[in-house]
């Protein structure tokens, strides 16, 4: 079965700030292989994994901001590694780069995590679905459409819970 490139979009809140991240992860037949959340028995080989936008808000502000792209919790990295991921941020930097000159600058946290989509050519998007006395988490796919809707009410959420 093909495995299909898919952000996980989560919220965490910290103190005085929140953020929305996406974090770029194999599936296959709806199931996450991306090692770091041990869904998976394989290392996928795809150097987009563990690949995170990330945005960021506080409680002095109404709006997201720190818009970024990182590899998050890299522990074992060689030099054939390094480089393939230098290449690979140089790359998705210069076309957002391009969509910003183009369209101007994402002003919303979904606006930024469907142009880092569109630069990988991600189409999938998964929410941690939360169930009571579960052990592992289940998800829920959605399409770029869908997954707009539920981030922008993720990030009023998240602005409002900054605020109480």
């Amino acid at each position: 079965m093909k495995k299909k490139l898919t952000m996980l979009i989560q919220e965490k809140i910290s103190g005085r700030y929140g953020h929305i991240n996406g974090t770029i992860g194999e599936v296959e037949d709806k199931k996450y292989l991306n090692y770091r959340w041990n869904w998976g028995e394989d290392r996928p080989s795809c150097f987009y994994n563990e690949l995170t936008a990330s945005t960021q808000m506080d409680d002095k502000t109404l709006y997201a901001y720190a818009f970024d792209l990182t590899y998050q919790d890299k522990y074992s990295i060689d030099l054939r590694a390094a480089e393939n991921m230098v290449s690979t941020l140089r790359r998705l930097e210069k076309r957002l780069d391009k969509m910003n000159e183009a369209d101007g600058y994402c002003k919303t946290v979904s606006g930024y995590m469907l142009r880092v989509a569109k630069t990988m050519g991600i189409k999938q998007f998964a929410f941690i679905v939360k169930q009571p006395g579960m052990r592992f988490n289940t998800f829920e796919f959605m399409n770029k459409e869908d997954a707009k809707q539920k981030m922008d009410k993720m990030e009023t959420s998240v602005i409002n819970k900054l605020h109480e």
